[in-house]
C-alpha cells in the first residue's frame, strides 16, 4: 500500500510538472498549492475532509484568476491560504484514517475478550 501511494504520488507530481510546463508561468506558490492537493486528493482528502478539500481548490482557482489578471499579490495569499487548507484536509484525512484504526482494533480486543470468556466458560 505504501509503495502504491508513493508511485502514485509521485505519478501526479510528473503529471502536474508537465501540465504546468504547458501553461502560462505560474508562482512557486501556485505550484506548491497545487501539489499540496494533489497529495491530499491521493490521501483520501475528499472521503475524509471533503470541506477542507473544496475551500482548498477554490482558493487555488482564485489565486489563478489573480495570477491571470496580473494580481500576483493577491495570487500569493489566495495560494497561501489553498496551501493551508489542503494540509489541514490531509490531517484531518489522517485523524478520520487513525480513529478508524483505533474503532477497528477496539472492536477485535472486545471480540477477542469475548471469545477468550466463552471458552474460558466451556471449562
Amino acid at each position: 500500500m505504501r509503495v502504491s501511494l508513493c508511485a502514485s504520488t509521485s505519478a501526479a507530481i510528473t503529471m502536474l510538472l508537465a501540465g504546468c510546463a504547458h501553461q502560462m508561468p505560474q508562482s512557486m506558490d501556485l505550484v506548491r498549492a497545487d501539489l499540496a492537493i494533489a497529495q491530499a486528493e491521493l490521501q483520501e482528502a475528499g472521503q475524509y475532509a471533503p470541506a477542507q478539500l473544496s475551500e482548498a481548490q477554490l482558493k487555488l482557482q482564485r489565486a489563478r484568476e489573480a495570477a491571470a489578471v496580473g494580481n500576483r499579490a493577491a495570487a500569493a495569499q489566495l495560494a497561501e491560504e489553498a496551501l493551508v487548507a489542503a494540509q489541514l484536509a490531509q490531517v484531518e484525512a489522517d485523524r478520520a484514517r487513525i480513529e478508524q484504526l483505533v474503532e477497528m482494533a477496539i472492536r477485535d480486543s472486545e471480540a477477542r475478550r469475548q471469545q477468550q470468556a466463552r471458552r474460558e466458560g466451556l471449562r
